[in-house]
């Protein structure tokens, strides 16, 4: 053989090499990578910036707010209507997505004013994105803007807390629930349920696909960064898992997959499959205030009990 290795992975009926789960390369890359299950995607994230312009430049609250040294480590605050910044009403946070990479808090104002209307205090973080920093350190920032979000808006633990995010943001938020705040000096599990939407739950896919070839996933990486392998903390926080219907088979899996580790380990969970949406279409469903979607994160920012299941 000339000393060249023979390459003895199963083949697919393309005959190329089967790399995960039954899975070519190829066929992971269609089903994990958004630019190709979605090309036209950044149509989608230029129209929620043009709704998000408006609403950040006009609704109440406060813009801008540093919570950590990072250049992104700001926040914005949207404030129920007529509640000044002393409010009691539950909080929201909700951290954006954008493949670990792209993306800002200033595109998605326009999830605030269906929960503000309700009473609630809606928080969009910014965080810092790659390559200036690492999916680690993401994470970490993820978790001092909800300890800032703690100390400051809630410092007597009197208001409810949701954490909401999607795609990324979905991973950064489930990653801020397995978290043990109280080496931060605050109750080991500050929030009170959470909202993720399309999120990538296990990380090991995006190890066989090139675009995320400079994320320095390796074995232990993803064992460390996929909420898969790291629940939350609380075992009996209400959680709702969302995702568009359209989307591809390989994050729908992923949701239910999600969901069976959360329910066996007490979780009330609730999976909603929102029709006609994809993986960029689903996160705007959260401009409309009777979507399903919008409704459940209501509910749970206010406390409401839900049923298990579809």
């Amino acid at each position: 053989m000339n000393g060249q290795r023979i390459d003895e992975r199963p083949r697919s009926a393309t005959g190329e090499p089967i790399v995960w789960r039954g899975l070519t390369a190829t066929e992971i890359r269609q089903q994990y990578d958004m630019r190709v299950a979605v090309p036209d995607g950044e149509k989608f994230t230029r129209r929620r910036v043009a709704r998000s312009v408006p609403i950040r430049a006009t609704h109440p609250g406060s813009r801008d707010l540093r919570y950590g040294a990072g250049p992104r480590q700001m926040l914005d605050i949207y404030e129920a209507p007529g509640s000044g910044s002393e409010g009691d009403g539950p909080i929201v946070m909700f951290f954006h997505g954008g493949a670990w990479r792209y993306q800002s808090k200033e595109g998605f104002a326009f999830v605030a004013p269906p929960l503000t209307r309700t009473g609630a205090t809606v928080v969009v973080p910014g965080f810092d994105l790659h390559p200036e920093v690492t999916v680690p350190q993401m994470m970490e920032q993820a978790r001092e803007a909800i300890a800032w979000v703690v100390r400051t808006l809630n410092p007597e633990g009197t208001r409810r807390l949701v954490v909401a995010g999607h795609s990324s943001g979905a991973q950064l938020a489930g990653m801020a629930l397995a978290w043990n705040f109280e080496t931060v000096g605050l109750r080991y599990s500050p929030v009170d349920s959470a909202l993720l939407i399309s999120g990538s739950y296990d990380m090991e896919p995006h190890r066989h696909h090139p675009r995320y070839a400079d994320l320095g996933l390796d074995e232990d990486m993803v064992l460390a960064i996929s909420p898969a392998s790291n629940p939350p903390l609380d075992s009996l926080m209400p959680l709702v898992l969302a995702v568009g219907a359209e989307e591809t088979a390989g994050y729908v899996r992923q949701t239910l997959a999600f969901r069976d580790k959360c329910i066996s380990r007490g979780h009330p969970v609730l999976v909603l499959q929102s029709p006609g949406d994809h993986h960029y279409s689903v996160v705007e469903q959260l401009a409309e205030p009777d979507h399903r979607i919008t409704r459940a994160l209501i509910d749970l920012a206010h406390g409401r009990p839900f049923k298990s299941g579809l």
